[in-house]
């Protein structure tokens, strides 16, 4: 993740001035990396080019992770609403008003059904999640140039971290050391994806303002063509935009959170591959279980 700005050509001892008086603060956690740097490799090296996306390996690269992201998402959303359909059906039979072997028949009568139904809009939803893709990454670099100005490299490094590679050094560094790698791959999922929610929050809260826009307008539209509309205070719309922005930063957190936590199992696992994936499944649980208080976000 990454723009057009200066690397670093030197390790710990070589910062820029003012990454040296930001580092100089006694914070734990900025020495550690300040001192894995200074033995692995450069500060701020797993940052890309501002347009690097659109290069026509980036383009390759890029559509193979949303693939493997929407795989991911469409298999834990699945996992989850099996569970509650099982929960429900279970509940049935609690109740007496199905036998187990109904129940079952009902659970993979389901699972048929919604199984097939959830891979044929995988094509279109890749597509439109590969076109947010590109938006959200544009925006994810001017946080960045934004980050770069205020503050220093030890802090941009930690938000421009490849998770992929640092799950990889973190399980050199410890090889036997599973607690150690999930920590250290916690942490470093929170921050280096900090600055991508941020962005993605960006995009949908944009998207759900111009949803409120559009219904206001189609409102006064049809006011004026005489056409009936339902009576609605502005101060309602406001409290529902209000309630529904509010909702999507808590999913976007919630989100991180459990991306992270999927992410640092995924480490433990695997290193690199396996923390993609546990990133992406943890991402797409939480996202499966807000989703229906973010109904209004595309």
């Amino acid at each position: 993740m990454s723009l057009t700005v200066a690397r670093s050509n030197a390790s710990l001892l070589a910062c820029s001035p003012r990454s040296v008086s930001h580092s100089n603060k006694a914070d734990p956690a900025m020495e550690r990396i300040l001192m894995a740097t200074s033995q692995k490799r450069e500060l701020l090296s797993d940052r890309q080019k501002a347009f690097a996306h659109l290069t026509p390996r980036g383009l390759v690269v890029n559509a193979m992770r949303v693939v493997a992201k929407q795989s991911a998402t469409i298999v834990a959303e699945f996992m989850t609403d099996k569970l509650h359909v099982e929960t429900a059906n279970e509940e049935l039979v609690v109740k007496g008003e199905l036998t187990p072997s109904q129940a079952d028949l009902k659970n993979e009568e389901w699972e048929d059904e919604e199984w097939d139904k959830r891979w044929e809009a995988f094509p279109k939803k890749c597509l439109n999640a590969y076109v947010r893709y590109h938006a959200v990454t544009m925006i994810t670099r001017f946080y960045e140039a934004v980050a770069s100005s205020t503050s220093s490299d030890v802090t941009l490094d930690r938000l421009t971290m490849d998770i992929f590679k640092s799950a990889k050094r973190s399980a050199e560094d410890n090889p036997r050391d599973n607690v150690q790698i999930a920590r250290e791959t916690y942490a470093q999922c929170l921050w280096a994806n900090a600055l991508v929610y941020l962005a993605d929050y960006t995009v949908q809260q944009a998207i759900v303002a111009y949803g409120y826009y559009m219904y206001q307008q189609n409102r006064r539209r049809k006011q004026k063509a005489g056409q009936e509309v339902a009576e609605e205070s502005s101060s309602a719309v406001v409290f529902s935009f209000s309630l529904t922005s509010s909702r999507l930063i808590s999913s976007r957190v919630l989100s991180l959170w459990a991306g992270a936590i999927g992410g640092a199992i995924g480490s433990v696992l695997k290193p690199g591959w396996g923390t993609l994936m546990g990133f992406n499944m943890g991402d797409g649980m939480a996202f499966s279980m807000l989703e229906p208080s973010t109904t209004t976000t595309v």
